[in-house]
């Protein structure tokens, strides 16, 4: 017989916050039915986003995240051509550039004059600093929702299960809380 305090190990996977039905069929396939599974599912590697450079000193080739407001959208006639938003701080000016960008949910998500918090790989082309496609875009007060994303693009509770596991009498609201090591942001690459 097993202790008590392992019970919540051998869990279905749909009991973690977060993980309904739907998304428990696609976490079941990938992993196994239970929370213990989905501990053994480890990570292959780890992109750390805590890199939080200004625009100007960002470095070409490196995931960064930055702080930037929205200056303004420019939207091609061409459908070939990518659609860009230019942004900036202090130190200087970056643009997010698009490939087949819809400019309705562009402008809801980047409102010109907002600052967000961005994050991906930074580049330069023709001399300015670029990031094409980035892979976090959140309101400034939320920058830690920048926190573990898997490479099928799901929000991933591994963090959740295992603060689920180590207290589970912790309620739900604040287990999310919980869960975000404060200051860490991270992606996890998983198999």
């Amino acid at each position: 017989m097993r202790p008590q305090s392992l019970t919540p190990l051998f869990a279905q996977i749909t009991s973690l916050p977060g993980i309904g039905p739907r998304l428990g069929k696609l976490v079941e396939r990938l992993t196994g039915a239970l929370v213990l599974d989905l501990l053994w599912h480890l990570p292959v590697g780890v992109i750390d986003r805590r890199n939080a450079p200004t625009v100007a000193t960002a470095q070409a080739g490196t995931v960064a995240t930055l702080t930037v407001t929205v200056d303004e959208h420019i939207v091609s006639h061409n459908r070939r051509a990518p659609y860009r938003v230019w942004c900036s701080d202090k130190s200087g000016r970056l643009c997010l550039t698009y490939f087949n960008g819809r400019e309705d949910y562009l402008k809801k998500l980047l409102p010109i004059g907002e600052r967000r918090v961005i994050s991906g790989k930074v580049e330069l082309y023709q001399g300015d600093v670029q990031m094409t496609h980035p892979d976090h875009v959140v309101p400034v007060g939320s920058s830690f929702l920048i926190n573990a994303s898997s490479k099928y693009g799901q929000s991933l509770s591994f963090a959740s299960a295992l603060a689920f596991v180590a207290t589970p009498s912790v309620p739900a609201n604040r287990l999310a809380a919980k869960s975000r090591c404060a200051g860490v942001i991270a992606s996890f690459r998983f198999r």
